[in-house]
């Protein structure tokens, strides 16, 4: 799951300095040093060239992928691609914009949480 990465991250990225403040400054790096490699591995997977992919099935498949029929774009992951920091700061931009153009629809007040619709996928 993408958004659950960028989640990851935040979380690796805030308990660095907790982990410090308790003397395991070992720790606090291998957090930093994960909350590295793991964004790098987003920015390199995860983007799917106008947004960011929501996640993959068991055998490869994207979803959240332009190419998708369902679930084309999700909102949650771009969220946390902003909410995390750890979004390529031109990415999201591209991204926030996608979900604004493909999810926000103002006549009925309303953000879709994805689109289009889960009803016919055979994963």
């Amino acid at each position: 799951s993408v958004w659950l990465g960028f989640f990851l991250h935040e979380v690796l990225r805030r308990f660095a300095p907790v982990a410090h403040l308790h003397g395991d400054d070992a720790f606090a790096q291998w957090c930093d040093t994960q909350a590295q490699l793991l964004r790098n591995q987003l920015e390199a997977h995860a983007w799917d060239g106008g947004w960011y992919r929501r996640a993959w099935f068991d055998d490869g498949t994207p979803l959240g992928s332009a190419s998708s029929d369902e679930c084309r774009i999700d909102s949650i992951s771009q969220s946390w691609a902003v909410l995390s920091g750890a979004g390529d700061q031109t990415r999201v931009h591209q991204a926030m914009a996608a979900l604004d153009a493909q999810l926000v629809k103002p006549q009925a007040g309303l953000i879709q949480l994805l689109d289009p619709p889960f009803d016919r996928t055979a994963h």
